[in-house]
């Protein structure tokens, strides 16, 4: 213990100072206490004391905050190293050096916005320097908030988010239906308010166009149900994936009444029955399927691959476009085929045919019928009626066929005309092939070109003179069947081989007798037997017949 100083527990008194001396010396004063008062002990001033204030330490501020939603974070500058801004403010440091201050860094004052720092000034009367601080604000050194803190706390994008699948309207089966963006997006919603988008569409069936506007679906015919379309909706940087459902429905039949109805079908393919009655039918668009009914009706059958039947009465039926099928059924129908290639049925009854444009395919039936074929290389299938019919070909290649008979027939390509008790006796133009049919036909060749087939029986192909050259061919040439030229019969030998093929001339023109001669030869991959007439002797081939295979001739001399 120093002297001088009392010593508390033993409860001293502190010494009394020495006398003042007693030359009245400034400064300086002696005095004695009465006995029956306090004690005066003298003391001397030695120096002045020096008060002073010193500057209070900030050791924490708070401000007024902006509450956050608990999902998200804050987004001032120094989030990432003051920690999150959700829960509550950290308090000030209760550690406090000798003269009240924060024994070491600066105080975070969170404020809900930017984060401030604040630097206590060092104690008066120490040496320590004010903690250093970055650009910031922030005390640096190891353990200050850096990047990596800051990356954790930025802003997190949320995907987008869908309630269901999207259920679109329904269309029949051929039709089409325009999509937009907002039916695509039609269940889905963004948390952070993102613009959304979509990709990657595609269709279980049908097809899917894209437009300026959206995107065209359309129909398949043949896809009866619903059709699911798959793709992904996406905010730009994260996608997830949605359905959309369309139901293709098959078109409801358009029926008529008893009475004489106006139908009129759509874009579909449609089932039209117009029922009894005298009808006028449309059917426009698609592949129709059109039934007249009982009645004179009128048929169109418009666009489309369409099937038009017109029933009993006297019906009117038209085609259009593509390949459509007419049947006119009883009564006296006219059918018109138009564009495309078309396959016309007259049924019973005295029936008109017009094939129009393209290779059609034209039967008349029975009844006394008039057949034109138009344009394009179109097929005549002659009824087995025993009526009286006109056929023509039109322009083209043309058939005129009557494989359906089982008579014998004479068919006169010189004149035109056809008879057999079959068929009775028709009249025909403009075809560059005749079939025959399953009987002993006889054909009488004159000097236009043709190509013919006997059929079934024992065909007899007789070749006028032409005063042209001219080459005829014969289809199904066979052991039984005779090509005559003038005075002379050719026909195959029964037994010849392939040994048989040769060279040979008949006749040398002198005795007012044709010139005929007969080769073998290969055209185009094909065996043909080629058979030369010179009929009027000047020695130049006017008539050549060629005909399909090898086979060796024999002629002899009619009677």
């Amino acid at each position: 213990m120093p002297p001088g100083k009392p010593d508390p527990s033993k409860n001293e008194q502190p010494d009394a100072p020495p006398s003042p001396p007693s030359d009245g010396a400034t400064g300086g004063s002696t005095a004695s206490a009465p006995a029956d008062t306090v004690p005066v002990f003298p003391f001397r001033l030695v120096d002045t004391p020096d008060f002073g204030l010193r500057p209070p330490t900030v050791l924490a501020e708070w401000r007024p905050v902006s509450p956050l939603p608990l999902a998200d974070r804050a987004t001032n500058g120094n989030a990432a190293s003051a920690g999150p801004a959700d829960g509550p403010p950290p308090a000030a440091s209760p550690d406090q050096g000798p003269d009240g201050g924060p024994i070491d860094g600066p105080t975070v004052v969170p404020d809900g916005g930017d984060r401030k720092t604040e630097d206590a000034p060092p104690p008066p009367g120490t040496d320590r320097p004010p903690p250093a601080t970055d650009v910031e604000g922030e005390e640096s050194g190891d353990g200050a908030g850096g990047g990596d803190a800051e990356e954790e706390n930025a802003p997190v994008n949320r995907a987008p988010r869908v309630s269901g699948p999207v259920h679109l309207r329904d269309v029949t089966d051929c039709a089409s239906l325009t999509i937009g963006l907002a039916d695509l997006l039609r269940n889905a919603v963004d948390p952070d308010g993102d613009s959304l988008s979509v990709r990657g569409l595609s269709v279980s069936a049908g097809t899917l166009t894209a437009t300026p506007g959206g995107w065209i679906f359309q129909g398949d015919p043949n896809a009866i149900g619903r059709v699911t379309i798959t793709y992904e909706i996406t905010d730009g940087a994260v996608s997830i994936q949605q359905v959309a459902y369309i139901s293709v429905l098959a078109q409801s039949p358009v029926t008529g009444s008893g009475g004489n109805d106006t139908l009129l079908g759509g874009l579909c393919a449609d089932d039209i029955d117009g029922g009894d009655g005298d009808d006028l039918i449309d059917g426009r668009s698609g592949d129709d399927l059109i039934a007249g009914g009982r009645g004179d009706d009128h048929i169109v059958a418009g666009e489309g691959r369409d099937t038009l039947s017109g029933g009993d009465g006297d019906d009117m039926l038209f085609g259009g476009n593509g390949d459509d099928h007419l049947s006119g059924g009883d009564g006296k129908d006219r059918l018109f085929g138009g564009m495309g290639n078309d396959v016309l049925h007259g049924g019973a009854g005295d029936d008109t045919l017009d094939g129009g444009d393209g290779d059609d395919l034209l039967m008349d039936g029975e009844g006394a019928d008039v057949v034109h074929g138009g344009n394009g290389d179109d097929r005549v299938m002659a009824a087995s009626d025993r009526a009286n019919d006109t056929y023509d070909g039109g322009e083209g290649h043309d058939t005129l066929d009557y494989s359906a008979s089982t008579g014998a027939l004479r068919l006169d390509l010189a004149n035109g005309t056809a008879q057999g008790v079959a068929i009775g006796e028709d009249r025909f133009t403009g075809f560059e092939t005749v079939i025959g049919g399953q009987g002993d036909d006889h054909f009488i060749v004159g000097g236009n070109a043709a190509v013919l087939a006997g059929g079934g029986g024992r065909n007899l192909f007789v070749f006028e003179p032409a005063a042209q050259p001219v080459t005829h061919e014969i289809l199904d040439f066979h052991v039984g069947d005779r090509i005559r030229v003038s005075k002379y019969d050719l026909f195959a030998a029964v037994g010849d081989g392939p040994d048989d093929r040769f060279k040979d001339v008949y006749g040398d023109g002198t005795d007012d007798g044709p010139a005929i001669r007969f080769r073998h030869e290969w055209v185009e991959a094909m065996e043909r037997t080629v058979i030369e007439i010179d009929s009027d002797g000047d020695r130049n081939v006017d008539t050549l017949v060629a005909l399909q295979g090898f086979h060796a001739l024999t002629m002899t001399e009619t009677t």
